[in-house]
């Protein structure tokens, strides 16, 4: 995807996360429906930390469930740690689960829940930490960053 041109909303995280990714999905969705005027120029991008188990197909499907301006992204775990790491977004799951992921399919991946507005020149320009988020502040947020009444 080129996100290049449009603000966008990103956040990291897994689609059996039982914690921060749902609640942040369900702002991605409140956000994309408050700024739907806006659709050419704002994009929301879910970037999967969990190679393992979620596939191209599952991500859509996760992400098409909060909305039709929701992008789901996946990569290998190397490229994913670097860009998470670009954004000092970090992840790591207990090395056993992983190692029995077969039989212990639901394990868990401790991830920072941060939400990251983007400009359109591709500069962070804010930071919402998961236990700040609020939507009438992000929205009031786009507003004042792309110059909109």
């Amino acid at each position: 995807h080129d996100f290049r041109g449009r603000h966008l909303y990103l956040f990291f995280g897994f689609t059996e996360c039982g914690g921060a990714c749902p609640v942040n999905m369900g702002y991605f969705r409140q956000l994309s429906e408050r700024l739907s005027r806006y659709q050419e120029e704002v994009a929301f991008a879910f970037i999967s930390i969990d190679p393992d188990r979620d596939t191209l197909e599952r991500v859509r499907g996760f992400v098409q469930s909060y909305g039709r301006n929701i992008h789901g992204l996946i990569s290998g775990e190397e490229d994913t740690r670097f860009v998470a790491g670009e954004f000092r977004s970090h992840f790591y799951s207990n090395p056993e689960d992983a190692k029995h992921k077969d039989s212990h399919p639901h394990y868990q991946i401790e991830h920072s829940g941060f939400i990251y507005l983007i400009d359109p020149e591709g500069n962070l320009v804010l930071v919402y930490p998961h236990q700040a988020l609020e939507v009438e502040k992000m929205v009031r947020d786009y507003y004042k960053i792309a110059k909109r009444s």
